[in-house]
């Protein structure tokens, strides 16, 4: 099972895998010799506001970085762990410098400075969990940021000087999040500019009708 559990496809080298996938027109994961699909949106609507939200979020990092040091790269890259050996495609990624071509794959890269995954119910788990591991172990790797596909929320997971991971929370449209390891804020207002999400099944707590408290017996009886 790979880290998200689900099933793996085929069991393979890193080479085999470096052919197979330069083949294939889908793409996948690989650890520890096993191929996996990348996985799909499960969720009703959630394709739409994926795509929707990584065309903002890719075009919002290409403006906002245009002329700078650091350059933005869409989920096409791909990219290898050496350390763990994971071979992946995050929904976005920022290298600052020049790309550094994997050793192994020339059509990879390790030293992305920050990576950026839009998540869903179905992904949720593997990219907070397991798959951060795994990324961790990238050297460059300074900032990792989750994106919400069901309600404006961005998390920052940032690596302090003192190799301590801190967490900041971005909510609401009339936030910005700050990318401090490429200088950068990002409007959630502009991050998830069209896109339409499922209406709340949370009640509204100015409209919750509460029920009247009992009132005493004062009869004497």
């Amino acid at each position: 099972m790979t880290p998200d559990g689900t099933s793996a496809i085929k069991l393979m080298s890193v080479t085999e895998f470096f052919d197979f996938e330069d083949a294939s027109v889908e793409k996948h994961e690989y650890f520890q010799g096993r191929v996996y699909p990348m996985t799909v949106q499960s969720m009703a609507g959630g394709t739409l506001r994926h795509s929707q939200i990584k065309v903002n979020l890719v075009g919002e990092l290409r403006n906002r970085l245009r002329g700078k040091q650091c350059k933005p790269f869409d989920s096409d890259l791909r990219i290898r762990i050496p350390k763990n050996g994971l071979i992946t495609y995050p929904d976005a990624s920022v290298v600052c410098g020049s790309p550094e071509a994997d050793k192994l794959d020339p059509n990879a890269i390790n030293n992305p400075t920050s990576i950026f995954e839009v998540v869903s119910p179905s992904t949720e788990h593997y990219d907070r969990g397991a798959k951060f591991r795994l990324y961790k172990e990238l050297s460059s790797l300074r900032e990792y940021v989750l994106v919400s596909q069901d309600e404006p929320v961005v998390e920052v997971f940032r690596l302090t000087d003192n190799q301590e991971w801190i967490h900041s929370v971005f909510t609401d449209l009339k936030a910005t999040a700050a990318l401090q390891s490429i200088g950068l804020k990002l409007p959630l207002a502009a991050l998830y500019e069209d896109v339409e999400f499922e209406p709340s099944t949370k009640p509204d707590p100015l409209f919750v009708v509460k029920p009247r408290a009992a009132k005493p017996n004062l009869r004497k009886k």
